[in-house]
């Protein structure tokens, strides 16, 4: 009686953890509303498993979402075509004082096409950033390449979708003289 009562309550737990692992891989993270070029307002959904528009899947995460901390986005800053929406977004939370260590962009084109950076570097960087420093500037590759500096520790290129530790320092090679 004992060990039956016992796989009885074996069988409640792990279906009970089944049902709470698929609640929380459908569970939206982030919800915003972005216009696109058909004038109309369409819902971008930021869930564990990649970038949901309108309910459809359009861009699944290489790294999983565990959280997501809304920090900043610009939506048409600057007057140029198919320049869309960008999000700035924490993408995990550490105890103590490094708060947000890791960071992800997300870029929806006019059209509605979405692109998701990889995680940044680890930044400890505090609970908010205490700066974020936007820019714009053009070169060939690009001819507008959004730039955004995040407290004197990370950098993000618009143009080629990379993230830069501005900590680290770069080493140079000395030659020795002899």
């Amino acid at each position: 009686m004992k060990r039956l009562l016992l796989v009885f309550w074996i069988l409640i737990t792990v279906s009970a953890v089944f049902a709470q692992t698929e609640e929380t891989s459908d569970e939206t993270l982030l919800k915003r509303a972005v216009s696109l070029s058909d004038n109309k307002f369409h819902e971008l959904e930021i869930k564990r498993d990649g970038v949901y528009l309108d309910g459809t899947r359009k861009n699944k995460s290489d790294n999983l979402f565990v959280t997501v901390t809304f920090l900043s986005e610009t939506a048409e800053y600057w007057e140029y075509d198919n320049s869309g929406y960008w999000f700035l977004l924490g993408t995990d939370m550490a105890t103590g004082m490094c708060g947000i260590p890791h960071y992800a962009m997300i870029h929806v084109d006019s059209n509605g096409n979405i692109r998701v950076s990889k995680e940044s570097p680890s930044a400890c960087i505090g609970d908010f950033p205490i700066l974020i420093e936007f820019k714009l500037s053009f070169d060939k590759q690009c001819n507008q390449r959004p730039i955004w500096k995040i407290s004197n520790s990370l950098e993000f290129d618009g143009c080629t979708f990379n993230w830069k530790d501005l900590q680290t320092t770069q080493k140079t090679k000395t030659r020795k003289r002899k």
